[in-house]
């Protein structure tokens, strides 16, 4: 009938909120269809689908809301017609009057994106061809016999139209009308919609009445009035030029400086009213834990908490005057000033650079949806700024404390709002990420929890009834697991299901993998901290057409033990992992001998009887089964096939199914290419080794490592000295040391390189990819475009760069750079000025061939911090993975 975010707005704005409600000919509505006898006193609203019941209904409405807009006149009331233009999820977001000659309601829309830009664009054109009408995608009218609430607040101001935006949903929500006069914008009129919009709006009023006091130079700010509704009047700060700003700039820098220090203080943080209110949010979040741990805020709550213990409440802090929500959509930048609206959030003491930080992380999580590595950048550029620095020094701020103070407050606030919101708009999960990754980085690594760790502490508390059985979990709990340990579970065919359904909804899982095979189900999770857990989900037990276990006896045998894990009675675990590493040809890895060594000896001995019963072995003593035996494996095989499980006609099926699992993997499990550019000394060789080591230890992926090229060919001059001395002689004359200048000569030599990466690219993708493996390319194909003289070639780059079209496109290309003096600290083979030339050379080649694709993604990554490389490295990874 209407979507349930409208009702609040058609109340608030035409009836004031104070009526009974009545929907005349729907009664699966659930709210009365007409009045009882009785009910006189109150004022009536009654909201209609169609004209059916508009006659009846005008005996004892005093307002008639009809939802698909009538062109039909009541005696006694006035009609108001409203185009309106929904949310994607139906809602309305704008209203206008029907009869609008200019899309005024664009006024209220924030275009800072290329979409938005369009829109905008499509709207103005469609109004000046006077089909204003077809942007709308419904039609309300509004009978009244009173003065509606809109009319009564709009008689106090002289205009002659509006528009609406119905605000954002939330528990902060509002109306805002966008008033004008001869066509130009005078006003907005801000409307509350309940309680706490209402505090927020007296806020926003009393904060800009003193305020309006300071005469600011760098600051403009609204005046404003307040309505007896408790709506406000503002005036409109919009410059007549705008210039576009979405970044952190000097300006905005000196207009908060201004504020700060008109409005300075200095307490003790722990008597402040500022540390009181992030308590007050701290216990309120408490309160609502069975909440934050059903909507997946609750790892991002603890450590929030554990910031909170990690901060001195005895210190001394600058506090200031603040906007709260100074954000690139809250502010136009001119010429000299920054004009600064909505300030709704505003306090008197939150601490000295809060709204930096929030302008940042607001606008890069918002407008760019950045990586948190692109946000730390940001703050440091920010915080780095002369006006800031001199701030700093001036007061002897330290920025991290108030950053830390400044992530308290903001997340403690949002974080009440957010897990009250029965849906969550998908930016609340981008700028929580963003939190969380922010706090984990302030907090000790000894401290914080991954959400992998949260992920299985839930996970085994919730199914520690479930028919599964864990197996080769040494580990003793959960907590003594590495972070990178994978986890194999036996489970039946319906609880594999549920457990691919649940982890791939939970709220920590950003993005998740299923390969299927036709025993086993490998699932893997991808954690918004970028943390990682692969699940092996095994319905049975085959060595490509064999079985060799039953999996029944080890989910009837499963038991809980710590972590309320539930584990095989020990022998079918034993019986397991030995037959698992006997029937690959391998012996059994230490941590498992260790494991078992550590039972006690009545442990061990029924194991070593099951194991002799099952195979019809004598071995004197467990330890026997440690080491690979060729000839015991014969025996065993000997011995399964005879079983009732492996008859003909099963071996036969599982031999087809084995088949059809070796060709589905070459599909499902195909590896990326990744390739490391830039100057000689900026770091690939560390990284690409240390990349290494993440991608086989933590994503279990098989790495191989190519140089340059797929290397089908040797280097020419291997032809003449051999592959050895060749690579010898190239070391020893150094990049950019052969002395070839000649165009033949060199196209020559490059069409012999080029001929190896057509040939090899081809080579490469059948030997490793199709067979899963991660391929990382030391230096690619971008040398010859930006460095051709590296290789001995003398030929224009638009030639080189032409012929990139032909050559096999990577995944994820890295290029990494570093200030010119850093790489020469690391390597002296080259002067300051190619340095420099060279890594503009790329950063501009990246730049273009980034909009060129969008298949292969091109990431410059300034290294400086090995750690933050590898950690932007790797999510870029995730993303392409």
């Amino acid at each position: 009938m209407f979507h349930s975010l409208d009702l609040p707005v058609f109340l608030q704005l035409f009836t004031s909120g104070d009526v009974d409600l009545f929907t005349p000919g729907n009664r699966e509505s659930g709210l009365p269809v007409a009045p009882s006898q009785e009910n006189t006193s109150r004022r009536r609203l009654a909201i209609l689908r169609d004209d059916a019941e508009t006659s009846a209904v005008s005996t004892w409405a005093d307002f008639i809301l009809h939802l698909h807009g009538s062109s039909r006149s009541l005696n006694g009331y006035t009609a108001t017609t409203f185009c309106c233009v929904n949310n994607p999820d139906g809602s309305i977001r704008w209203m206008y009057p029907e009869g609008t000659r200019h899309p005024n309601f664009l006024r209220l829309y924030n275009s800072g994106s290329l979409k938005a830009q369009a829109y905008r664009a499509i709207v103005r054109g469609a109004f000046f061809l006077g089909q204003g009408k077809r942007v709308a995608d419904r039609r309300i009218t509004i009978y009244a016999r009173h003065e509606t609430h809109l009319e009564r607040i709009l008689s106090a101001l002289s205009v002659d139209g509006y528009s609406i935006f119905t605000g954002t949903v939330g528990e902060n929500r509002k109306c805002v009308v966008e008033v004008h006069r001869s066509g130009r914008r005078t006003h907005f009129v801000k409307i509350p919609l309940n309680r706490n919009s209402a505090q927020l709006l007296e806020n926003e009023n009393r904060t800009l009445a003193y305020l309006g006091r300071a005469g600011f130079r760098s600051l403009q700010i609204p005046q404003s009035a307040c309505h007896s509704s408790g709506a406000i009047f503002l005036s409109d700060v919009k410059p007549a030029r705008v210039k576009r700003s979405r970044r952190f700039s000097s300006l905005h820098a000196k207009a908060l400086c201004e504020l700060y220090q008109r409005y300075l203080t200095v307490d003790q943080l722990g008597e402040s009213d500022f540390f009181e209110r992030v308590m007050q949010n701290l216990y309120l979040l408490r309160q609502r834990s069975s909440r934050l741990q059903q909507r997946g805020m609750q790892p991002l709550f603890r450590k929030l908490e554990q910031l909170f213990r990690s901060i001195d409440p005895a210190q001394r802090v600058h506090l200031a005057a603040s906007h709260g929500d100074f954000t690139p959509w809250n502010t136009f930048v001119s010429e000299e000033r920054v004009h600064a609206y909505d300030w709704e959030l505003s306090r008197r003491d939150a601490p000295l650079l809060s709204d930096l930080f929030h302008y940042v992380i607001q606008g890069e999580v918002m407008q760019h949806r950045s990586s948190y590595g692109t946000i730390r950048e940001e703050l440091e550029r920010a915080l780095s700024l002369p006006e800031v620095a001199d701030l700093c020094q001036k007061f002897r701020i330290d920025p991290m404390l108030h950053y830390r103070l400044y992530l308290l407050s903001n997340v403690s606030y949002y974080l009440n709002l957010y897990v009250t919101q029965e849906q969550l708009h998908p930016q609340a999960r981008w700028v929580m990420d963003a939190w969380e990754q922010a706090i984990t980085e302030l907090l000790p690594a000894d401290v914080a929890r991954s959400r992998r760790e949260e992920f299985l502490e839930q996970f085994f508390e919730r199914y520690k009834q479930a028919p599964y059985a864990a197996l080769k979990f040494i580990h003793g709990s959960v907590e003594a697991m590495g972070p990178f340990t994978d986890l194999d579970l036996v489970v039946t065919p319906e609880f594999r299901d549920t457990v691919i359904e649940d982890a791939r909804r939970h709220p920590s899982v950003f993005k998740s993998r299923v390969l299927r095979k036709s025993f086993m189900t490998t699932l893997e999770l991808y954690f918004r901290d970028q943390s990682y857990l692969s699940f092996d989900l095994l319905t049975d037990f085959h060595r490509k057409d064999v079985a060799y276990l039953d999996p029944t006896r080890l989910l009837r045998s499963a038991t809980p033990g710590r972590s309320h894990v539930r584990m095989p009675d020990e022998r079918f675990g034993f019986e397991y992992t030995w037959l698992f590493n006997l029937l690959n040809g391998s012996s059994l890895p230490k941590r498992y001998r260790t494991y078992y060594q550590s039972l006690t000896a009545e442990e061990r001995e029924r194991i070593l009887s099951h194991i002799n019963s099952s195979f019809g072995f004598e071995a004197v003593s467990l330890e026997e089964f440690y080491d690979y035996s060729a000839y015991r494996r014969q025996q065993v095989v000997r011995k399964l096939k005879k079983s009732s499980t492996n008859s003909i006609v099963s071996r036969w099926i599982r031999s087809v199914s084995y088949t059809a699992d070796t060709i589905r993997s070459l599909f499902e499990r195909r590896g990326m290419m990744i390739t490391l550019t830039g100057v000689d000394g900026a770091g690939k060789s560390t990284i690409i080794d240390e990349l290494k080591q993440l991608l086989s230890e933590k994503f279990r992926r098989k790495v191989v490592v190519l140089r340059h090229r797929p290397s089908l060919l040797p280097i020419l001059s291997a032809w003449k000295h051999g592959k050895h001395h060749a690579e010898a002689i190239a070391v020893a004359r150094g990049p950019r040391g052969g002395s070839n200048r000649g165009k033949l000569s060199s196209l020559a030599r490059f069409l012999y390189y080029y001929s190896d990466y057509l040939l090899g690219q081809f080579v490469v993708y059948a030997r490793y990819q199709l067979r899963g493996y991660t391929v990382l390319y030391d230096r690619y194909y971008f040398d010859f475009i930006v460095d051709a003289r590296r290789s001995n070639i003398s030929l224009s780059e638009g030639f080189t760069r032409s012929l990139y079209r032909l050559v096999r496109k990577p995944d994820l290309n890295i290029l990494l750079y570093a200030p010119v003096d850093d790489i020469l600290r690391r390597k002296q083979e080259l002067d300051a000025d190619t340095i420099q030339e060279l890594t503009d050379g790329y950063l501009r080649l990246f730049d273009r061939l980034s909009g060129s694709s969008t298949r292969s993604v091109y990431l410059p990554l300034e290294n400086t911090d090995k750690e933050r490389t590898l950690r932007v490295i790797e999510s870029a990874i995730v993303k392409a993975a």
